[in-house]
């Protein structure tokens, strides 16, 4: 797998921050709840025996061996699944009744130190941040912020060589622009090494990997950030596409 600077980001937690910070520009009210930290939104307190009781059997579940076998892996604790794959370290948070019920980690978190995994361990997001993406957008979109009915898609192909320099969108029009209707942009094949700075060419920029089957969304004060792709990474599409470069969908709405 290619190097992911996402991992550098702090994981779930700066994500968080930057969904928030884009859907509070938009007029959402959004808070963040840091889980096991001083002065934070810890899991929900036990306050009753059969409280503590499910928690416990909850745990136990989970750490243990699952009947009946419906994928392979249940007769094997957790801790034996993780050695079999050869996985370090794992956490596993439960919610219940939009809280947070209890978190605990597994194994270590560096496996040269030995430092074990503890609830505040932050992992790279990779996938789960995907259905967050989509129950943001499907809600902006029930609350009329923004539309899904895209009439442009643009396909482009980067073969081995292929690059875009920084630009901003701005072919849509003037009343799409304003209102900050986001592009969509689908990536299919080699991974991308796509380029995401500020709305002055000069700004910083973030460097993102963008793998087959990525996603990546921008609208409302981004909308008209600069971004382009400064490199393909060849032999990087999944195996069973049989493709070799990268097909990128961007849709719009005009």
């Amino acid at each position: 797998m290619p190097y992911n600077p996402l991992v550098e980001l702090g994981g779930l937690q700066n994500l968080a921050k930057r969904w928030a910070g884009a859907l509070g520009a938009r007029g959402y009210d959004v808070q963040i709840f840091t889980v096991g930290r001083s002065g934070s939104h810890g899991p929900a307190a036990m306050r009753t025996e059969p409280e503590r009781d499910f928690r416990a059997a909850l745990i136990a579940r989970i750490e243990g061996r699952q009947s009946p076998n419906r994928q392979g892996l249940d007769p094997y604790t957790l801790y034996e699944v993780m050695q079999k794959h050869l996985v370090p370290g794992v956490s596993v948070a439960v919610i219940k009744g939009f809280d947070i019920h209890w978190v605990k980690g597994f194994g270590t978190a560096d496996v040269e130190t030995g430092r074990p995994v503890v609830a505040t361990t932050l992992f790279q997001a990779a996938s789960i941040s995907k259905p967050v993406t989509a129950m943001i957008v499907l809600r902006a979109v029930q609350d009329g912020l923004m539309s899904l009915d895209a009439d442009i898609c643009i396909l482009n192909y980067y073969d081995a060589d292929g690059r875009m320099g920084l630009h901003q969108d701005k072919d849509e029009g003037a009343e799409s622009i304003a209102a900050g209707v986001p592009v969509v942009s689908v990536s299919l094949g080699d991974t991308a090494r796509f380029l995401f700075g500020g709305l002055k060419r000069r700004d910083p920029v973030e460097a993102i990997p963008l793998e087959s089957g990525d996603a990546f969304v921008f609208g409302g004060p981004a909308r008209l950030r600069y971004h382009g792709v400064s490199r393909i990474l060849p032999a990087t599409a999944p195996p069973a596409l049989h493709l070799s470069g990268r097909f990128n969908l961007t849709l719009r709405q005009f």
